[in-house]
């Protein structure tokens, strides 16, 4: 009676057989049978139910038709179908985590994450995503960070190298060689100072193991020895004969400009040998020193010692002898006189001193009488020291004052008790008669030898 209808699954649904039903063309896509009247199962979908179903969350069939999945895709599966795993370098749910660190930069599994020949160095866990721990890297964190990386031992976790650098003595990415020769510090940036025998230093502080070399100090033993000291430690003095200064070599302690005149030897400290002297002793001592083997060794001198018949500081002088005794004769006259006229000078005021009261004038007859200031007068007529008296030519005694007194007298019977005739005169009644003028004479003492002029 034709009373059913072609399934509407058919590929054309006006296209089936009339007898059986069955569709003679196929089936849509998603259905199945010979009528087309079954969905896709399992994990089919599509024509004929050919393709397979993606990966859906809890494995929740796909569209029978379309195939896309009803809900979200397993972890490590993307898009509508769930068919599509995820990029590389990362897995999981929606793809959304990143893998770790595997081997030799192979992907991780999309789904796990794990990396399936292990993890690259640095790196532990099951996804290796897990940094070795503070003080250890390398292949399966099984390497210890140096002990010479600043800041304890904080090394890069992959390759070990000192994240923060090297404490002061090493170099190198691990921090694992030490300081060139001659250098130390941080960064191996400072120089050695001068060990002994040319040892290194310290490469750590810069330390010498034994002191520092001759001629050099502190604590590096890079200061030079201060001005006039040289030698271990610079204990030692320079000799203070250099030329220089006094300054010679603080290794050594030579006198590297040579000795000051006197001295000789590398460090001038030899004075000149016997006989010698001055700069380099090169100069030989006078021949006419007293010991011409002992001359001073700096400047020659004889040290006043010379030989007779030379004198001066070196002996340079030849001394004529008759000449010299000539002079000194002549000298010791001189101070003789010199002597005899202070002594006699002294014996004469001190008489006159003794004879001042004495003193009477008397003046033209008159009994008015005044006495006078005492000074030296010169006497031309001895005096006998026996019997008092005069000698028989005129004495004279002349005198030089402001009113020109003289006297003048035969003073043959003269004695010293008596009194001598005074007058005023001019220079040509000295030796004139002058009796004419005893109106103008004056009497003295005959013993008062010395007058002056009128008080």
């Amino acid at each position: 009676m034709c009373k059913d209808r072609c399934s509407p699954h058919c590929l054309d649904s006006a296209e089936c057989d009339h007898v059986t039903g069955s569709c003679t063309g196929g089936c849509l896509a998603g259905w199945r049978g010979s009528r087309c009247n079954q969905k896709c199962t399992g994990k089919s979908f599509g024509e004929e139910c050919g393709k397979v179903c993606g990966h859906c969350y809890d494995n929740a069939p796909c569209n029978h038709i379309t195939g896309e999945c009803p809900g979200d895709c397993k972890d490590g599966w993307l898009g509508k179908f769930c068919n599509e795993s995820c990029p590389e370098e990362y897995f999981g749910e929606k793809c959304q985590q990143k893998c770790g660190y595997c081997i030799h930069g192979n992907i991780c599994d999309y789904v796990s994450g794990s990396c399936s020949d292990g993890c690259a160095d640095g790196w532990v866990g099951s996804r290796c995503n897990i940094a070795c721990s503070f003080g250890y890297y390398g292949k399966n964190c099984k390497e210890q960070c140096s002990v010479n990386c600043k800041d304890a031992k904080d090394c890069n976790h992959i390759n070990g190298f000192c994240s923060n650098g090297c404490t002061d003595g090493w170099l190198g990415n691990v921090c694992d060689q030490k300081c060139p020769e001659g250098d130390f510090g941080p960064g191996c940036s400072l120089d050695c100072g001068h060990c002994p025998g040319g040892a290194t230093c310290s490469h750590v502080d810069g330390s010498c193991f034994s002191g520092c070399a001759k001629g050099w100090h502190g604590r590096y033993c890079n200061e030079s020895c201060e001005s006039g000291y040289y030698g271990d430690m610079c204990t030692l003095r320079c000799s203070g004969h250099c030329l220089d200064a006094g300054q010679c070599d603080t290794v050594s302690g030579f006198c590297t400009e040579g000795c000051i005149p006197g001295w000789m030897g590398d460090i001038c400290d030899i004075g000149c040998p016997s006989g010698t002297f001055g700069k380099k002793c090169m100069e030989n001592c006078s021949e006419h020193c007293l010991n011409i083997t002992d001359c001073n060794h700096v400047n020659g001198s004889c040290d006043g010692a010379c030989v007779s018949g030379w004198t001066g500081e070196h002996c340079q002088i030849e001394v004529n002898e008759t000449s010299g005794l000539a002079d000194e004769a002549v000298l010791g006259i001189v101070i003789g006189v010199v002597v005899l006229f202070i002594v006699t000078d002294v014996i004469m005021v001190a008489l006159v001193i003794r004879y001042t009261g004495k003193s009477r004038v008397k003046v033209g007859g008159s009994s008015h009488q005044r006495r006078l200031s005492i000074i030296s007068v010169n006497y031309y007529a001895g005096v006998h020291s026996g019997n008092h008296t005069a000698d028989r030519d005129n004495a004279v005694l002349a005198f030089n004052t402001l009113d020109n007194l003289c006297f003048q007298n035969n003073l043959d019977d003269i004695h010293a008790d008596q009194d001598v005739v005074l007058t005023t005169c001019t220079r040509s009644f000295i030796h004139g008669n002058i009796g004419s003028h005893h109106e103008n004479m004056d009497y003295v003492s005959k013993e008062n030898r010395y007058i002056s002029s009128w008080e």
